[in-house]
């Protein structure tokens, strides 16, 4: 692969990610609002995974 390829996949997935937050942060607010424990729980996770995942892109660069 060239380094134009790495870049377009590396910024594919870090908008994909950030998406991925974004909805999952979304969806937490709204199981929270809506009182659904278990719902809020698991987007919490997911949240908590999508960034952690940014992070883990953004160090390795």
């Amino acid at each position: 692969m060239t380094n134009h390829e790495i870049d377009a996949k590396t910024r594919r997935n870090r908008t994909l990610l950030w998406t991925a937050l974004a909805v999952f942060a979304l969806g937490n607010m709204g199981a929270s609002f809506a009182g659904l424990t278990a719902v809020g729980i698991a987007f919490g996770v997911l949240t908590l995974l999508s960034g952690t995942a940014l992070v883990m892109t953004r160090r390795r660069r």
